[in-house]
């Protein structure tokens, strides 16, 4: 089935819950009444998106679409619009740099320097279920601290694509580059499938699989002003 990409001009969240849950299996203690956990035994993205009062045009085009995906039987890729970079693109000078002939891109513009790089190599291949991976950064990146930190979130495109399964992860740790621009990241969740030396990691716009989380979900208010409120609940899609 294929997965459904949002389009970027009708995705404007007013507000956001986008979060790593965690399943665990628990018990009582028979005499002490203690609680005792074991887990997590899973750990699934679930997202909440309140969109802004939208006009006829925008919400009609999500109408169409939400109509698509027949319920929780369609697939579609999202991301956390409040983490679509890493916290260092933040903190980085950006814009106004040039090539070095003085020219910018063929738009006019100049291009941001001191930000990471949108994309990164997988360094080393790592199996289902591991929890710390390798990233190769490019020349230019040797080094550097804290390029990623706890919360920035990595997406796995097994060879330069996007997978068709939840591939998202979040960095659990701080993490630096050594000087020759690898990087060894600590991931929550485990490896949903093994990753190759070369397979790409997005930095910039990572996103996951989702489904609504009901065949209800994704209801579109409209007001006599013709002006719609639509919220979604959406669930990762795991690999089968």
């Amino acid at each position: 089935m294929s997965v459904i990409t949002l389009p970027e001009d009708i995705v404007r969240v007013a507000e956001r819950s986008f979060r790593l849950a965690a399943t665990n299996l628990s018990s009582q203690g028979l005499f002490g009444g203690q609680v005792l956990t074991y887990g997590p035994v899973a750990q699934r993205w679930v997202a909440s998106l309140e969109f802004a009062p939208m006009a006829r045009a925008r919400w009609q085009a999500w109408d169409g679409i939400l109509a698509g995906l027949g319920g929780q039987t369609g697939l579609v890729r999202a991301g956390d619009p409040a983490r679509r970079r890493p916290y260092y693109d933040s903190l980085a000078t950006v814009g106004g740099a040039s090539w070095d002939d003085g020219t910018g891109w063929d738009d006019g513009t100049s291009w941001s320097e001191g930000t990471l790089p949108p994309t990164v190599a997988v360094g080393a291949a790592a199996a289902r279920g591991a929890t710390f991976i390798q990233l190769a950064f490019p020349a230019g990146f040797e080094s550097l601290a804290a390029v990623l930190r706890p919360g920035d979130l990595i997406e796995i495109r097994p060879g330069g694509l996007p997978a068709q399964h939840g591939h998202l992860y979040i960095a659990t740790g701080t993490t630096g580059t050594d000087a020759a621009g690898g990087a060894g990241v600590a991931i929550s969740p485990p490896l949903r499938a093994g990753i190759a030396a070369g397979d790409t990691a997005a930095l910039r716009d990572p996103t996951s699989v989702f489904r609504l989380a009901s065949d209800d979900g994704g209801e579109i208010s409209v007001d006599s002003a013709l002006i719609g409120r639509l919220g979604l609940a959406l669930i990762e899609v795991l690999p089968r």
